[in-house]
Formats: C-alpha cells, sequence, structure tokens
C-alpha cells in the first residue's frame, strides 16, 4: 500500500477535523431563528394528518364490507396504505398496500392503475428492476402511457440510464406539465446541471402554485429548498423550507431540512439536534440516527456516535426494509455485513455510477487500491457530479500518490462543503493539507 502516511491515525483525524470544523468552517451569517419554525415542532400536526388518513380510510373501508371484491375501492385503500407508510414511517403500511395491489393484479390484471401504484411502491422500496418490469407491462396495455412514461423515465434515471432517459422525454408531446417538469429537472439534475434543475423545479413549482393542490405545493417547495442548498443558496433554501412548512406543517422533511441548515452551515448542533429528536418522536425511522451519529462525529463524542449507528443498524437491517438502506449500512462497513456482497446486489438493480462509486469506495476500504480506482474511472468519472464521488476519488488518487488528481477531486467536494456537511468537508481540508 502505497503513501501509508496518507491515512491518517484515527484519534488524530478525529480531533483535527473537530477543530478545523469550528475554527474553518463557521459561517459569519446566522439563518436559522427557532421562533421561525417553533409552532411546528409540536406532534399535532402530524397527528391530525394521520387522522384524515385514517378517516379516509375507513371510508374505503366501509365500501369494501358491502364489496369486498371491489377492486378499486381496494386500490384506494392500497393507496391510502402507502401515504400512511411516508407519514408514519412504519413499513408495515407499505407492505399491506404491496401485498393488496399483488392481490389485485393476480385475480384481474391488466390494470394499468394497479401496476403503477406497484411500481412506486417498488421504487419506495429501491426495486428499481422490479419498478421496471411493473412499467413495461403497462405499456404494453396502453393505457395512461403518458404517465407510464414519465415513472420510466425516474426508473432509468434511477438506474443510471442517462440515455434512454433523454429519449423518453424528448418524445413527450406534453413539455409544460407539471409531471414533465418534474422528470426534466431530474434529468437536468442526474447530468450536472444544476441551474437547469432549479428553473424546471421552479417552473413545476409556479404549476403547483395554480393548481391549489396542496400535496403538490409542498412537494414542490421542499424540493426546491434542497435544490438551493445544493447551490450554495442557504438564505433561500432555509426561506423555502418556511413557505412549505406554511402550506403544510406536518411536513417533516422540511424540518429535516432545516436541522441540516442550522448543523452543516451555522454548526448549532444543539439546534439540530433539538429539531431531529423532535422528528424522531413523532416519525420513528432510521435515519435520523445516521444523521445523529454524524453530528456526534462533529462534536468529537465517539461514544453517541457509535451509539447512534448501532441504533441505525439495528433497525435499517431488518428484513422487512429489504433494499431500502442498502447503500447506508453498506457505508457503515460494520463486521457483522459483507459490504461487498450487499454493495455487489445494489449495482445489479442499480447500476448508477453513485453506486459504483460506493463498490470502488468498499474495494479501497478493504485495501483493494488499484481496482478500486480502475473501476472508479471506468465506471464513476466524468459520469456524475455527486460531490461524495469527488471526496472519494481525491482520497483514493491521493492514497496511490497522484497527487495532482488528488487535489483536483478533494477542491471539487471543497466546494460543496454545505452537501457533504462539516465532518466530510473537514476530511477534505486535512487530505488536502497532507498532500
Amino acid at each position: 500500500m502505497k503513501n501509508l502516511r496518507w491515512l491518517i491515525p484515527a484519534a488524530l483525524l478525529l480531533a483535527t477535523l473537530t477543530w478545523l470544523a469550528i475554527q474553518e468552517q463557521r459561517k459569519p451569517t446566522t439563518i436559522v431563528n427557532p421562533a421561525d419554525y417553533a409552532t411546528y415542532l409540536v406532534p399535532d400536526h402530524l397527528a391530525k394528518a394521520k387522522a384524515e388518513i385514517g378517516i379516509e380510510k375507513a371510508f374505503w373501508q366501509k365500501k369494501l364490507t358491502t364489496d369486498p371484491d371491489n377492486y378499486i375501492y381496494l386500490t384506494k385503500k392500497a393507496s391510502l396504505l402507502s401515504q400512511e407508510f411516508k407519514l408514519t414511517g412504519d413499513v408495515a403500511y407499505l407492505h399491506q398496500s404491496d401485498q393488496i395491489l399483488k392481490d389485485i393484479n393476480t385475480r384481474i390484471p391488466n390494470q394499468v392503475k394497479v401496476l403503477h401504484l406497484l411500481a412506486n411502491n417498488a421504487i419506495t422500496q429501491h426495486q428499481f428492476q422490479k419498478a421496471e418490469d411493473y412499467l413495461v407491462q403497462a405499456k404494453a396495455i396502453g393505457n395512461e402511457r403518458y404517465t407510464t412514461m414519465l415513472m420510466m423515465c425516474d426508473v432509468r434515471l434511477e438506474r443510471g440510464q442517462h440515455i434512454l432517459a433523454q429519449d423518453l422525454l424528448d418524445n413527450m408531446e406534453s413539455r409544460s406539465q407539471f409531471e414533465f417538469l418534474i422528470r426534466q429537472m431530474k434529468y437536468e439534475d442526474a447530468s450536472d446541471n444544476l441551474s437547469g434543475a432549479i428553473q424546471a423545479m421552479e417552473k413545476a413549482t409556479q404549476k403547483a402554485q395554480r393548481s391549489g393542490k396542496k400535496a403538490l405545493i409542498n412537494w414542490s417547495y421542499s424540493n426546491l429548498a434542497d435544490m438551493y442548498g445544493h447551490d450554495g443558496r442557504i438564505q433561500q433554501s432555509y426561506d423555502t423550507y418556511l413557505q412549505a412548512l406554511a402550506n403544510d406543517p406536518a411536513d417533516l422533511h422540511s424540518l429535516k431540512g432545516i436541522a441540516w441548515v442550522a448543523f452543516s452551515y451555522e454548526q448549532d448542533t444543539e439546534e439540530a439536534k433539538r429539531i431531529l429528536e423532535f422528528l424522531k418522536s413523532v416519525h420513528p425511522i432510521p435515519d435520523y440516527d445516521l444523521l445523529l451519529a454524524e453530528i456526534a462525529d462533529f462534536e468529537g463524542d465517539q461514544e453517541q456516535a457509535d451509539a447512534c449507528r448501532a441504533a441505525f443498524y439495528l433497525e435499517a437491517g431488518k428484513p422487512e426494509y429489504g433494499k431500502m438502506y442498502t447503500t447506508y449500512l453498506a457505508e457503515l462497513d460494520r463486521t457483522e455485513i459483507d459490504v461487498l456482497a450487499l454493495v455487489e446486489e445494489d449495482v445489479r438493480d442499480r447500476p448508477h455510477p453513485v453506486i459504483f462509486d460506493l463498490k470502488a469506495w468498499t474495494l479501497f476500504r478493504k485495501g483493494n487500491q488499484q481496482a478500486a480506482i480502475d473501476l472508479w474511472e471506468q465506471e464513476v468519472a466524468e459520469q456524475t457530479g455527486e460531490p461524495i464521488t469527488a471526496y472519494h476519488a481525491g482520497v483514493m488518487y491521493g492514497a496511490l500518490g497522484e497527487k495532482q488528481k488528488a487535489r483536483k477531486y478533494l477542491r471539487e467536494a471543497r466546494a460543496a462543503s454545505f452537501e457533504l456537511g462539516p465532518v466530510i468537508s473537514a476530511e477534505v481540508e486535512q487530505y488536502l493539507r497532507a498532500l
């Protein structure tokens, strides 16, 4: 292994990272004001949203008591169960939705609406090949072809098939609808054209506002806020999260976004933790533990970081989550996990440059440095602008003694410090100093 001094001892690295993150990356402007969102940090909003779904579900269940085999009623119930999963984080609802839809598909095949819902559930579960199979069936039937092609575009982009996704978009007849603009945004983002992606998302948001549909408006605002953050427009990102919350006080994604602004931009770990602990209390999903672990790393609290990651592993590793957390479990690199086998499985279903990057990073951490960089150059280089891939490339090239390439990619990663967060950004600085 070349340049062993490149691999900085963990204890020294942790101490250095904490100091660098505090001293060098603190931003002068304060953006986050707890008074702006205090009214949303209460459980009442989520409880109300759950109750509304419960009322709808009870309505369709009552209809099913008189006509238990009515596939329209069953489809409505399945759709509500999928929404309930997103609202509560309880994956059992998603499986119940899936089972109802699969039963309908067996009993009354060739219902395009059912196939679309099955594909949506498969995408949620990161089963992209299965989603594609459902959409191929829907396309063969021919009904609702426009929606089928839009969803197929989603799957193509998730699988790294950008040329095929572009071909689908180029052949769309209607190019001004909200649904098309969303796919255009995803395509531009995947093509590393962030300004073009933001423009498409801003147009989609205007369409959503004119529609008056609460769900569309909220989804648009929260996603637009994410993109402003990626573009370094932090104040605009924060303000847009607040707009999303004003539209839907039960918008947990936007609260998480504000927690990230507090942590990544202001290094206000106490406020970030306060928001995340609230989210955990009302929406117990594994994701929050992973972010809390990162905050503990930044604070130098290794015991807490380990505890949070262990909690994440115990929950996210449960079989009922399927492939939903494969990438994050692989990044943990725990001894209980055959990481390479996990990543190989993900590559088969989702041969995206970001997943190949994870495989290369896994090989690198296992000591296969040359194999790692060979794979990265073949499957990742020039195919994605995700900052985490630039960080990985910088570290790998540095370990191989290729300092010029290492600097190039580490500087790219440094430019995305908000997106990467204080811990990795501090590592970037440390590696650059070691070159």
